[in-house]
């Protein structure tokens, strides 16, 4: 049988196949969006105010786990990056 051919099998045969192929692209688009980069910037002070030198990490409550971690530049700034 041609799918070519203007018979109602294969009409319904092509709307199966965009249907599958709009779902097939849906779920791929969701599986990019549930991996998404984070970024948290900052500075690092204490209760005086003055610049302090510090590591800084990101973990899940309850989960013992290390998402990302950063460490402060000469400035004392520092940029953490992670996947959530």
């Amino acid at each position: 049988m041609s799918l070519l051919s203007c018979n109602g099998e294969s009409a319904i045969s092509i709307r199966i196949m965009e249907k599958l192929v709009v779902i097939f692209c849906f779920l791929v688009a969701l599986c990019g969006r549930l991996e998404t980069q984070t970024v948290i910037t900052g500075k690092v002070i204490d209760t005086q105010g003055r610049t302090v030198d510090a590591y800084l990490t990101v973990s899940l409550k309850g989960k013992n786990s290390i998402l990302g971690y950063a460490g402060t530049d000469g400035k004392r700034y520092y940029k953490l990056e992670f996947k959530a």
